[in-house]
């Protein structure tokens, strides 16, 4: 995260007994970095150190591929996201936002014409440490910043999809969840978007009750199977990049 280090020097960095914030700090000097640069990076270690506490400051301050690193640091505070939308064009509109917060272990199900509204989405995302989703990057987020314009706090955001294939596992949450054996409900074990999409067409054409029930039950499936999944994949990122270590010590 810091400007001009990248992962070789990084793991440079470490293999050398550089593994901890405090540990550069503590350098007076660093091969290949001048005094006057490492004085400046050792403001900037400084200035992050103070504000550990604010994900707004670390979702700048960390690069966005770099988001995972800081799960564990914010998990009390994560936020796990997952969205159903009408059609299948990024015009369509969303139905069903399911939102589950460690902060208070509570899981909100927004249901539009319902109780999905700017406000009650805001309302569940404000105490966000770090959102977390399955492809949010390219289909959670952007829907809602373009529905629900600056609902979303500006924290960091792990995006499981991309954690997967840096650790060489493709496909879709539904894939990932067989391959590390996480199960779901066996109401909706074996439905996929496209029935999400039916069953919110029955809803609002019959006004089919039960086909809303299990829409709602699939969203909450996706929502709550983030959670291991997200455990587990950063678990196996840290492992791998701290693999560069003969010790294995971790450090932030």
């Amino acid at each position: 995260m810091l400007p001009g280090i990248g992962v070789k020097t990084e793991e440079s960095l470490w293999t050398r007994g550089i593994q901890k914030w405090e540990h550069f700090l503590e350098e007076t000097r660093i091969k290949r970095i001048s005094g006057r640069r490492k004085r400046y990076l050792d403001a900037l270690l400084k200035q992050a150190i103070g504000r550990l506490k604010e994900p707004g400051f670390l979702a700048t301050f960390f690069p966005e591929p770099l988001h995972w690193r800081l799960y564990n640091h914010l998990m009390e505070r994560a936020v796990f996201l997952d969205i159903e939308i009408n059609g299948l064009s990024f015009y369509s509109d969303i139905t069903v936002v399911g939102v589950y917060g460690c902060s208070n272990n509570k899981m909100v199900s927004l249901v539009k014409g319902m109780n999905l509204t700017q406000y009650t989405l805001g309302q569940a995302l404000k105490d966000a440490g770090i959102i977390v989703t399955f492809n949010g990057s390219s289909f959670d987020l952007p829907f809602i910043r373009r529905q629900f314009p600056l609902t979303l706090p500006e924290v960091p955001h792990f995006d499981l999809r991309f954690g997967a294939r840096k650790l060489g596992l493709s496909g879709g949450l539904k894939a990932l969840e067989k391959t590390l054996g996480i199960t779901r409900d066996f109401e909706v074990e074996n439905l996929a978007g496209e029935d999400a999409l039916i069953y919110w067409r029955m809803w609002k054409k019959d006004g089919n009750k039960k086909a809303l029930r299990l829409l709602r039950k699939y969203n909450r499936e996706d929502v709550m199977n983030l959670i291991p999944l997200a455990g587990y994949i950063y678990e196996a990122l840290k492992e791998k990049t701290l693999g560069v270590l003969e010790n294995g010590e971790d450090g932030k």
